[in-house]
């Protein structure tokens, strides 16, 4: 009966921590626990970033195939590629005439 509890709980936590994303793709929620890398990303491969503010202030970029990297946003390098991936998204946005 425990076994049967134990796997009932973790099946619905899995569930509740497991969220719809764009295009119908499921995306797990995580979060920066600690900085992961110091050496600057290729921007090219970065698709996304989520900015997170606890339990620590850190970027999470994610490449294009789906691996996220947890940066310091006070880097320079860091700043740089926000900008760059946001810049990439008005363009895309503008209407072409």
């Amino acid at each position: 009966m425990k076994l049967a509890m134990s796997v009932l709980v973790c099946f619905i936590l899995y569930t509740v921590s497991t969220i719809k994303g764009p295009g119908g793709h499921q995306v797990k929620i995580k979060s920066c626990t600690d900085i992961k890398s110091n050496k600057p990303l290729n921007v090219k491969r970065i698709s996304r970033f989520i900015h997170q503010k606890t339990p620590i202030a850190a970027i999470m970029f994610i490449t294009n195939r789906n691996i996220m990297i947890c940066v310091d946003p006070k880097l320079e390098w860091v700043q740089l590629a926000i900008k760059t991936i946001n810049s990439r998204k008005t363009s895309r946005r503008r209407p072409k005439n």
